[in-house]
């Protein structure tokens, strides 16, 4: 009886994992074989807007990086990062630490010049230059902006590069322009430059160059090949374009458009360049896919792609070409083991040699499968299109009767290398313009890896793309439209593993309540956007000494990037007016705007940790001119002979969890006890008084929010407990929630 029922059990258990659990292997097997190993990403985020630079042996990559789901959306939380490779291959994320308030990026345009790397990007007031001598530890130039904002004429200017005019001995800054009064975005853009002598002193943008019917550029540079120069920028009538360019034989112009146009498709995304003394190479990021599926919306943000060597031909057009290094990536040579073997032919007659496969003139529609499964691999042949030959091409991932699989097609009639699905003609999804001639012979390298497809075409042109459809299937094989067509020289190789794919601990972003901290409430900031928000006050203005202070209990796996606490003011006018902030290495930040500019002090180290209740305050100290950092009730931080005081007349609201205007420093977690001062609080009054509850009517107190009890209509307001100011009220938006636990 008992063997019988355990049978029966058995035979549920084993129906249920047929439907489900076999199911849920499939699902695992295909995200496994759609992960790239080849291609570099950073663990935590993806790779943005790539700006290399070559220094003593070893490329930089400086990218912006943007944090995995689910904290990914857009911008959010974008900052700059910066990976080493001497080999293009293996890369190692490089920490890169930038002691100024509120600059989440600066790496963008680099030069070495005597020894230091001067960076330059876009600041609040105008483009900012910072300096290091390492790569690794960046310092503000104490007369930024080098180049203020003048909008006079133009609404908006934006990410400089720089370029060494060897003609007239001097430095040049690219700058892309979105020009006013446009009723249309797609004919807003420009190129501007910049001219200094020094890297400190620049002059006043002027125009280089309006083609009038371009959408504003970004990832602009100039650079010099054969006499020739290249005036480069990404746009297109999507959010992000492809890299484009125009040539002149002087960096004045005129700027003329060459036959190509660009040098790859639509997933070769804002390419930047530099020169390791023998070569030109550039680097793109090639984006993810919205729901990771075929023919849908690009998304900000992706893998790095390979590198592509840039190279002039006569005819003043770029091309490209794969360097050398990426030979490293074989593994094991899969096809031949011996002599190529068809598993099925279609259509003409194919002959088939030891390496070579072979279709005469005059043939039909055909295509040729060759025996065995290849989910990731590097194929290298020659091909050879006969005069009457308009099309043909690669084909992989073939073999499923749910899918037809994809093609990668050279296309002669139309002069475009596509990628597309099989036998899809109304819809591509990349292609480029190519120029080829018929009965020459030309090298055809193709990787798949994972989702990522890289192609390579005569050592002359590129494309980059995204395949999601994976239906388990992996034969390969060719195809012709119609005509002669030869595939010689096949070799077909694995890749190696290079970036094995990493599990982080998944983010929960509305965590259970701590069942130590449930008596009270809290705040609980789970989305980008998420606040709290009360608008301008004039007790909120504090014209001397002044503390902020609250609790904090950040989500787990969230902590690596900047965060806003308590923020007064807004990112462009007035501007910030003081801040309590959390920084990318989970530590603590506080400033203030004076007449003069910025102070603040940081507190580096990771001193946060994830999941747990910490208390934090900054103190600006006008009698003792410093200012003071706590955790938990102990000093961490001091900076002394502060002689600036805040400037009184910023006008703007208060915002707990983010900062107006600059989503991408979203705080993730409970906010609790938020108590803001008029005067410096002690050593002594923080550490006996941080876990405590105090006075409502404290010397100097003018707000405490605790978050416990809720006014309105739709209780969405929380009481100012400082009575004599209670008009000061907080409310909730944008997600922002009430959580039941507090830090006590």
């Amino acid at each position: 009886m008992f063997f019988k029922s355990k049978i029966g059990v058995l035979k549920k258990i084993f129906i249920l994992f047929f439907l489900f659990g076999f199911r849920l292997c499939f699902i695992c097997l295909g995200k496994d074989e759609l992960n790239p190993i080849a291609h570099y990403k950073p663990l935590d985020g993806w790779v943005g807007d790539v700006h290399p630079v070559y220094w003593n042996g070893e490329w930089h990559i400086f990218y912006l990086e943007t944090p995995n789901e689910p904290l990914r959306a857009g911008l959010f939380r974008i900052h700059s990062a910066d990976a080493v490779s001497k080999d293009l291959i293996h890369w190692t994320e490089r920490t890169i630490n930038n002691p100024e308030i509120n600059q989440p990026w600066w790496s963008i345009a680099n030069i070495v010049y005597e020894g230091k790397c001067y960076s330059y990007c876009n600041g609040n007031k105008g483009f900012d230059l910072y300096i290091s001598e390492d790569f690794e530890n960046w310092t503000p130039y104490e007369n930024n902006p080098v180049i203020p904002y003048d909008y006079t004429e133009l609404e908006r200017i934006r990410d400089p590069s720089i370029f060494w005019n060897e003609k007239n001995n001097e430095f040049w800054m690219i700058i892309t322009v979105k020009k006013k009064g446009i009723q249309h975005r797609f004919y807003s853009g420009a190129f501007y430059h910049s001219i200094s002598k020094d890297l400190f002193n620049w002059s006043k943008p002027q125009l280089l160059f309006d083609p009038g019917n371009i959408n504003e550029p970004e990832c602009p540079e100039l650079f010099m090949l054969n006499n020739k120069y290249y005036l480069i920028g990404s746009w297109g009538t999507t959010a992000t374009g492809k890299g484009r360019y125009f040539i002149s034989d002087s960096p004045n112009g005129p700027w003329l458009k060459a036959k190509t146009d660009s040098f790859d498709g639509d997933f070769f995304l804002a390419p930047n360049s530099a020169f390791d003394l023998n070569r030109r190479l550039t680097f793109a990021w090639i984006p993810t896919l919205k729901d990771n599926k075929d023919y849908e919306s690009i998304e900000w943000g992706g893998h790095l792609s390979f590198a592509r060597e840039i190279w002039a031909g006569d005819d003043g057009a770029l091309y490209t070409k794969l360097p050398e290094e990426y030979t490293a990536l074989r593994n094991e040579l899969l096809l031949p083991k011996n002599e190529i073997k068809p598993e099925k032919m279609f259509g003409g007659k194919w002959s088939i040699n030891k390496d070579s496969i072979e279709l005469p003139k005059n043939s039909k529609y055909s295509e040729i499968w060759l025996q065995g499964e290849y989910p990731r691999f590097e194929l290298n042949a020659t091909i050879t299109f006969q005069e009457d030959c308009p099309n043909a091409g690669f084909l992989f991932r073939l073999g499923n009767d749910k899918f037809s699989g994809y093609e990668v097609s050279i296309d002669q009639k139309h002069s475009l290398l596509i990628f597309r699905h099989h036998l899809e003609r109304s819809k591509i999804i990349a292609s480029q313009t190519i120029f080829t001639e018929s009965r020459k012979d030309m090298e055809l390298r193709i990787f798949v890896d994972g989702s990522i497809i890289e192609c390579f075409l005569d050592n002359r042109f590129s494309l980059a793309a995204r395949a999601y459809t994976d239906k388990g299937s992996y034969k390969i094989g060719f195809y012709s439209e119609n005509g002669g067509f030869k595939i010689s020289n096949i070799k077909v190789y694995s890749l190696k593993d290079v970036y094995q794919e990493a599990s982080l601990p998944p983010i929960n972003l509305y965590p259970e309540p701590d069942s130590k901290h449930n008596s009270g409430k809290s705040i609980l900031f789970p989305k980008l956007g998420a606040n709290i928000y009360t608008p301008y006050d004039p007790v909120l203005n504090f014209s001397d000494s002044f503390t902020l202070e609250c609790w904090v209990k950040v989500t787990k796996g969230t902590a690596h990037n900047k965060a806003n606490l308590i923020v007064k003011g807004e990112r462009d006018i007035p501007g910030y007016h003081y801040g309590l902030n959390l920084t990318r290495t989970n530590s603590l930040e506080f400033y203030f705007k004076s007449t003069t500019g910025f102070e603040g002090l940081s507190a580096q180290g990771n001193l946060i940790t994830e999941g747990q209740w910490h208390h934090l305050a900054g103190v600006l100290d006008s009698n003792q001119k410093e200012i003071r950092l706590y955790i938990n009730g102990k000093r961490v931080a001091t900076k002394q002979n502060v002689q600036n005081k805040l400037d009184a007349n910023n006008l703007s609201p208060l915002r707990l969890g983010i900062g107006a205007g600059f989503s991408m420093d979203q705080f993730l977690g409970l906010i609790d006890e938020v108590r803001l001062w008029n005067v410096a609080r002690t050593d002594d009054e923080i550490s006996a008084n941080y876990n405590k509850s105090i006075a409502t009517d404290s010397k100097g107190l003018v707000v405490h929010w605790n978050f416990d009890s809720q006014e309105g209509a739709e209780q969405e307001y929380y009481p100012n407990l400082v009575k004599k100011h209670s008009n000061i009220k907080a409310k909730r938006y944008d997600g922002s929630q009430i959580q039941n636990e507090n830090c006590k």
